[in-house]
């Protein structure tokens, strides 16, 4: 994830939800496979606040590599931030048919207020 991306997350607040699929390479990849490893975190925003104010502040100190404690890892690389959403923010969060449940019901939210 992007810094940007992750900007944009904190900034839209609940709007915003990571997907990770984990892959093995040269594994074949189809529908069902994607549909079944699919993980969802919504609401990553609210996770990500703090670290992208001490990107901001690091990024003013123009540091080479970052790796701060925690379930997000914060890397800066030639002036490129990037930010690593560790495994156990993922691993057990929802699966596609639980975040459709979750999406039907956020966009019924916003469209009765």
């Amino acid at each position: 994830m992007t810094h940007v991306q992750a900007q944009e997350a904190v900034a839209q607040g609940t709007s915003f939800a990571l997907c990770v699929v984990p892959l093995v390479p040269g594994e074949p990849i189809d529908e069902e496979l994607v549909r079944s490893r699919a993980r969802f975190v919504p609401n990553l925003g609210e996770r990500l606040g703090e670290q992208v104010e001490m990107v901001q502040d690091i990024q003013n100190r123009t540091l080479q590599t970052v790796s701060l404690p925690g379930e997000i890892e914060v890397v800066v690389q030639e002036g490129a931030v990037r930010y690593r959403v560790k495994e156990q923010v993922w691993r057990d969060a929802w699966g596609f048919a639980d975040f459709l449940v979750f999406l039907v019901e956020k966009l019924t939210e916003g469209r009765s207020s």
